[in-house]
């Protein structure tokens, strides 16, 4: 935590522009988190990768990481820099869906190898 707020008050902001900011990615990914527990709950499958990735990308909090982590770069990332990656960009975006894409792989294949293989 302290590493945090140094960060942060090394950009000259004040803290409540930025905590309101992750507050609001927070509040993001909790939402996409509830969304999931209700299409368990129902048992819903999403019909296309779209939908899925439309929620499970945001789930991951890879935007949320990625705009953390530029506070902890201190004085090599500038003001600008930590807005500009708080706005979730596209290439940002893209960074969420790879993720999310190879962590969905990489559990298949371990049910696979766990459950499904024949012994």
């Amino acid at each position: 935590m302290y590493l945090y707020v140094r960060g942060i008050t090394n950009y000259e902001v004040s803290l409540t522009d930025v905590y309101l900011s992750h507050n609001m990615q927070i509040v993001d990914l909790v939402r996409a988190y509830n969304k999931e527990v209700k299409w368990r709950e129902q048992g819903y499958v999403p019909a296309t990768v779209e939908e899925h990735l439309q929620v499970s990308a945001r789930s991951g909090a890879c935007h949320l990481l990625s705009c953390t982590s530029f506070v902890g770069m201190g004085d090599v990332a500038a003001q600008e820099a930590f807005e500009w990656v708080c706005s979730v960009p596209k290439i940002v975006q893209a960074l969420c869906i790879i993720l999310r894409l190879s962590d969905d792989l990489k559990s298949y294949e371990v049910i696979f190898i766990l459950v499904l293989q024949p012994i």
